[in-house]
Order: C-alpha cells, then structure tokens, then sequence
C-alpha cells in the first residue's frame, strides 16, 4: 500500500512577545532583588545603631541579629509585650537608625495610651487601604 503525503492546509499562531518580554524582565529584576535580599539577611554584622544596646545573654544576642535583619526589610514592625523599661523603645530606635529609613521621620506611638477602640479604629482603616492597593490593577 503506498501512502501519499499532501499539504492541505496550515495553521499559524502569531502572538505579540512584548508582553512576554516585559515579564521575563520583571522576573530577572524578582531574582535579583530576591537573592540580593536573601544576601542582606544572612548579614550577621549588627548596624551602628545597635552599639548602644548593652546585653550578656546568648538569647538577647540573638533578638539583636534578628532585629538588624528586620530593619535591612521594608516592613512595618509592632513591638509589642514585655514590662515598662525593658527596652522596647531602645530597641525600635536601633531597627529605625538600623534601617534604609534612618534618614526620614521616625514617630513611636504608645499603643497602650491609646484607646481600645481608636486602635481598633486605625488599624481597620490601613487595613481597608491595604485592601484597595491591592485591588488596584498592576503595571
């Protein structure tokens, strides 16, 4: 039985690679960034701002590294628990000072002089802010 081979017809699929394009570019910049932070954070040499922080212990030695890598992020941070004076403000000036922001304002809030439910009241605000920047298209 001989077989014979015909083109019949063809099909093509033209897409426009821009789009592509920009992405690869996008997730380069990502990888990065990504492994420039992840270098950043495996720093274990504390910042200048963290000299004034006076500790014996192995644990509050290893808080500090902790903080000193948290202030080389772009994070909002929340101290919270432990008794009045055992450094929770020493220790939000060192992350500040420690940080890429140490340049710009810097304002501590007291949350517990602030009522209950003005706290409440804030914190559902930057949360439905949060909501609407995420809801906004990405370019």
């Amino acid at each position: 039985m001989k077989i014979i081979k015909k083109i019949i017809g063809a099909v093509s699929i033209f897409n426009d690679i821009s789009e592509i394009l920009e992405l690869t570019q996008e997730l380069q910049r990502t990888r990065e960034m990504t492994l420039y932070l992840q270098e950043q954070l495996n720093n274990n040499e504390l910042p200048k701002s963290f000299d004034d922080y006076i500790h014996q212990s192995r644990i509050m030695g290893e808080i500090l590294k902790f903080a000193a890598k948290i202030a080389k992020t772009d994070c909002t941070i929340l101290i919270r628990g432990g008794e009045s004076g055992v450094g929770k403000e020493v220790m939000a000036d060192a992350i500040h000072y420690g940080s890429k922001r140490a340049n710009k304002p810097f304002i501590k809030v007291n949350c517990a002089s602030i009522p209950e439910t003005l706290l409440e009241s804030e914190f559902l605000d930057m949360k439905m802010a949060l909501l609407q920047e995420l809801k906004k298209p990405v370019k």
